[in-house]
């Protein structure tokens, strides 16, 4: 009888190697489908860009896109399921290497997508600050803009962990260089009003120290520790002291200008005084002269002799006029004299009535301005 024939121990070892290679196509065929998904997953965690177009993944998507599969036919023999399974097998450990070629492929992409990131995020902040920085520290920016260049030319290439230190030491470097041009703008700008003030104190220096001599050598020592301030990169305190300094100057520079008004308007007077006294006949005693020869703001002291009224002392301060003077015996005469003083006095511009303190016609008398108040009966009057 023709045809191959089976003793029942072989027909049982056959069963038994069908039945093994059946299962292991079963186990590779889940694998394989395994190793297929996590393909697919890493290949869409992998950022876009040239990496995700490299030929290397162009023939991951090949494979996977092929027929991966196998045919199995109930009447196939050991043999033949044992020769399926040994070629999945084969399919299998081309996955594995297929997944760690995607998988690194992830990683690097990642790493340099991430360092370039990292890169992007220190030259936009670099770009932010650019006028700043090539104001201030225009030859250290210069270079800075060329280590930025170079560390992305590095990951570029594949150098990530150059890359990496690259950009940890450009982040550092560059919050040192603005820090630095900010501090350099801050004390520019500070020492810049300082200047304007001091130029504005300069500027009103006669003036200020003519009628504000103590002050203004204290604001004086003010503006030098305001700049010692700025020096000392104390910022705050400098810039706390600027708007004090610059309302202070102004009061000082109003003060002083007020007071040189007042006392060209009683030089004014006391030139007019003299004239008219000359007129009348009224002898100078002495030169005008100051009661404090330091003191600009003191009394001005002018003395005359009338043939009426004798002796006759003008005190002219910043803000009034006091004229001391006995009356004479004669009833009257006195105040005529002065009132005929004042008329005079009119044509120079100055309205003035000379009056007696109340007490009688013994007591002596001020040159007042008409219209003026009373003032108390110990008080003189004033212009």
């Amino acid at each position: 009888m023709s045809g191959l024939k089976f003793s029942p121990v072989e027909f049982e070892r056959e069963i038994q190697a069908r039945e093994m290679a059946l299962s292991g196509i079963a186990s590779s065929r889940t694998r394989i489908e395994g190793l297929k998904s996590e393909i697919l997953r890493n290949l869409d965690e992998i950022p876009d860009g040239a990496w995700k177009r490299s030929p290397e993944i162009a023939g991951v998507k090949s494979w996977i896109n092929g027929a991966t599969d196998v045919y199995i036919d109930s009447t196939m023999n050991s043999n033949e399921l044992q020769k399926i399974e040994s070629d999945l097998k084969r399919t299998e450990k081309m996955a594995r290497e297929l997944l760690g070629t995607v998988v690194d492929i992830k990683v690097k992409a990642r790493r340099k997508r991430r360092v370039m990131l990292k890169l992007e995020s220190i030259n936009a902040g670099f770009n932010w600050k650019k006028d700043l920085l090539e104001k201030w520290k225009s030859s250290d920016s210069e270079r800075f803009r060329e280590k930025i260049e170079k560390a992305m030319e590095a990951v570029k290439r594949g150098d990530f962990s150059g890359g990496e230190i690259r950009a940890a030491d450009l982040e550092h470097e560059l919050k040192s260089l603005i820090k630095e041009a900010e501090t350099l703008s801050k004390e520019a700008k500070l020492i810049s009003e300082l200047e304007s003030i001091d130029a504005a104190f300069k500027g009103a220096g006669e003036l200020l120290e003519k009628w504000k001599s103590s002050d203004s050598e204290r604001f004086r020592e003010k503006i030098e520790k305001a700049m010692e301030a700025v020096k000392g990169e104390d910022f705050s305190g400098a810039e706390t002291r600027i708007p004090g300094l610059e309302d202070e100057l102004r009061d000082l520079i109003e003060e002083a200008e007020k007071l040189e008004s007042n006392d060209r308007m009683r030089r004014h007077v006391l030139s007019s005084v003299k004239e008219v006294a000359e007129r009348m006949g009224w002898k100078e005693v002495s030169e005008p002269y100051l009661e404090d020869d330091k003191d600009p703001s003191s009394p001005l002291i002018y003395e005359l002799k009338s043939y009426s009224a004798g002796k006759m002392r003008f005190s002219l301060t910043m803000d009034r006029i006091d004229v001391e003077s006995p009356f004479s015996a004669e009833d009257g005469a006195c105040y005529e004299q002065f009132d005929k003083f004042s008329e005079k006095l009119q044509e120079y511009g100055i309205r003035t009535k000379f009056e007696g303190n109340q007490g009688g016609p013994r007591n002596k008398p001020a040159l007042k301005e008409k219209k003026a108040k009373r003032l108390p009966e110990s008080r003189m009057r004033r212009i």
